[in-house]
């Protein structure tokens, strides 16, 4: 399929009932999903903006799928130009063109046979946190559950190393967007109270970088439990607490047990670890629409089967 390259990401939806059970969504919660949500659109308010989701169907392939929009602030509308080459201001002239909104997308499709949901989206898209905040309010107001997440599909290799790991002695994390303060975590905890400070609330285009190290010979006791911890909870994307906020890089240097009795440091990026599919679909000088989008999930779902034997 010829096209621009693009990335497709991998996750699991998790829901927490009302009693506190969780549950990984399979198949037929899906289905369960697709066939009860009769509305054209449903709007939540999610920190600054609102979302609007909905449940579509293409044509080719024919798949059922989730859509999530998130409008663009009118200050960040693009500009364009007209057949004579003028440059104007798309939000300036917005009521001349018949516009109301400009959208940033994400689409989500299920892996049929699997627990696994295809993500795709636009630049400025949603993000899968944004996503699950959605899926929880829409769930809450059906009086079925009280949070939901969508857990990122690490690659066996970084799985592994955590799960064989008897520590953690370094571990760098980076936060995107303004977080909330409710979280697992002690890290995103301390990551909320930073961006609460005066000048930084609101900011949505905020980054904060943390990076713990501990000493070279430190390779027992409670500070590399807790950071051993703290990486277990993160990678598994545990950051439903914090909508607009999201882990965009971690790192961890963990603690192996080696043959000869001997602790070894191995580094894990889980960002490059995460199951993630290049492929290539859509002209980088033509629009798309959705059938597009769906048939180029379908080939990144395709490949992603190879990839991890499903």
């Amino acid at each position: 399929m010829a096209g621009k390259r693009r990335t497709v990401y991998f996750y699991t939806g998790e829901e927490t009932d009302n009693k506190g059970n969780v549950k990984e969504w399979d198949p037929a919660e899906w289905e369960r999903f697709f066939n009860e949500y009769n509305e054209p659109w449903k709007s939540y308010f999610l920190g600054k903006n609102y979302y609007e989701g909905e449940v579509g169907e293409s044509s080719t392939p024919v798949a059922r799928y989730f859509h999530l929009l998130k409008p663009r602030s009118l200050h960040d509308w693009p500009e364009g130009k007209d057949a004579r080459g003028n440059t104007k201001s798309l939000g300036v002239h917005r009521k001349a063109l018949g516009l109301s909104e400009i959208d940033e997308y994400t689409y989500l499709l299920p892996v049929e046979g699997t627990n696994y949901v295809a993500m795709f989206r636009s630049s400025a898209g949603p993000t899968s946190v944004a996503a699950a905040e959605w899926m929880a309010l829409y769930l809450k107001g059906k009086q079925k559950s009280r949070s939901f997440v969508f857990r990122p599909v690490p690659r066996k290799n970084a799985k592994e190393k955590l799960q064989s790991a008897v520590g953690v002695r370094s571990l760098y994390v980076q936060f995107e967007g303004q977080p909330h303060g409710k979280s697992e975590s002690q890290i995103e905890k301390g990551v909320a109270v930073a961006a609460s400070g005066k000048g930084l609330a609101g900011s949505d285009n905020m980054k904060i970088n943390l990076n713990i190290t501990l000493d070279r010979t430190q390779k027992e006791g409670l500070a590399v439990d807790g950071l051993l911890k703290e990486t277990g909870i993160l990678a598994k994307g545990a950051n439903g607490g914090l909508p607009g906020a999201h882990v965009s890089r971690l790192k961890a240097k963990t603690l192996q047990p080696g043959k000869d009795g001997k602790i070894k440091v191995e580094q894990v990026d889980f960002f490059k670890e995460r199951m993630t599919v290049r492929t290539e679909f859509g002209d980088a000088d033509e629009a798309m629409d959705s059938n597009q989008i769906i048939a180029g999930m379908y080939d990144a779902i395709r490949k992603f089967r190879k990839k991890s034997g499903q």
